[in-house]
């Protein structure tokens, strides 16, 4: 019946307006998830990628881009008028069940303890049987990256905008919560206050606090803003990251996860990351780029050949 209405809709917008885009919102298994584009791409033009949020967290949390790289790898072809909608965090939380298949249960398991160690909550599910499973994480994204399986560390921030470097690099389109352009903490005050575990991640900002936050230089917050803004603008200017552009995913192993998009006109671009909180040295040559490569983050000319990447760097090459 879902899927009547959504194509319902399809059709009174191509009549009425031709340029709506229409955005399904299913936090399900992946394969309901895809089933949003239509059988025969009647349906949505973008769906949310939810797959995305906890295996990029599992990434960053575990050290391994196994399963991040083998879900990427199979990611199907979206067709010629559709694409993803790319996403880390929302004013929900990060959905657990998108995950079911694609991480071990334990694994699982493991992230979500690791999430209340971070001062998040879970939110469960009741199984027919009556037994509960997690649905949801609530906490937000920047402080589910303050650490590892291993517990908290120094370079939340840089795990941060390695989180969102990565969802940026990814064929489709990408979304950004409000709350993570403001590295905003966990509001656990609003959970006290409201009852509900989501507001966790539904801070209301005082402007001239918020304004205060993001110009100190000293604070995380600022350096984030900022960089994300610069992130976005280089970006915008890359053909390569046009959502129709072609993508592979190259297992370079499990420290790293690598993108590699190619645009209609030939122009290819890769996206290199180190998901370790350790320094990762990568063979260039492997990736079969160009003798000599711009990186556009740093605005530095590399020689192929090895390439030492600090935690959680993340270089776009082209």
């Amino acid at each position: 019946q879902t899927h009547s209405i959504v194509k319902l809709f399809r059709e009174l917008a191509e009549l009425i307006h031709p340029d709506t885009i229409i955005l399904t919102e299913t936090n399900v298994p992946d394969r309901e998830n895809l089933s949003y584009f239509g059988s025969k791409g009647d349906e949505a033009h973008m769906i949310y990628q939810f797959p995305l949020p906890p295996l990029l967290l599992h990434a960053l949390h575990s050290g391994s881009s196994k399963y991040l790289t083998g879900w990427a790898q199979s990611i199907p072809e979206p067709g010629s008028e559709a694409t993803y909608f790319n996403f880390t965090a929302s004013h929900d939380g990060i959905g657990v069940r998108p995950a079911e298949g694609l991480i071990p249960k334990q694994e699982v398991k493991n992230m979500v303890d690791r999430m209340r160690d971070f001062g998040g909550y879970v939110s469960t599910r009741t199984n027919p049987d009556g037994s509960e499973n997690p649905y949801e994480i609530n906490i937000t994204w920047f402080d589910a990256l303050k650490g590892t399986q291993e517990g908290p560390d120094n370079l939340q921030k840089e795990r941060f905008l390695c989180s969102q470097t990565i969802m940026m690099s990814l064929r489709g389109i990408p979304g950004f919560y409000i709350h993570s352009l403001f590295a905003t903490e966990n509001d656990r005050e609003g959970v006290e206050r409201t009852g509900k575990y989501r507001s966790i991640n539904r801070k209301t900002w005082d402007l001239q606090e918020l304004m205060d936050r993001l110009n100190d230089t000293g604070h995380p917050a600022h350096h984030i803003f900022q960089e994300l803004k610069r992130l976005v603008a280089i970006r915008t200017d890359q053909p390569a990251f046009h959502p129709d552009s072609q993508q592979e995913i190259i297992d370079m192993g499990e420290p790293f996860f690598v993108i590699k998009r190619t645009h209609e006109s030939g122009e290819q671009l890769w996206s290199v990351s180190n998901i370790t909180p350790h320094r990762q040295t990568i063979n260039l040559s492997e990736l079969n780029t160009p003798s000599e490569l711009y990186e556009l983050i740093s605005g530095n000319t590399l020689q192929t050949g090895k390439l030492t990447l600090s935690p959680y760097h993340t270089v776009w090459l082209k």
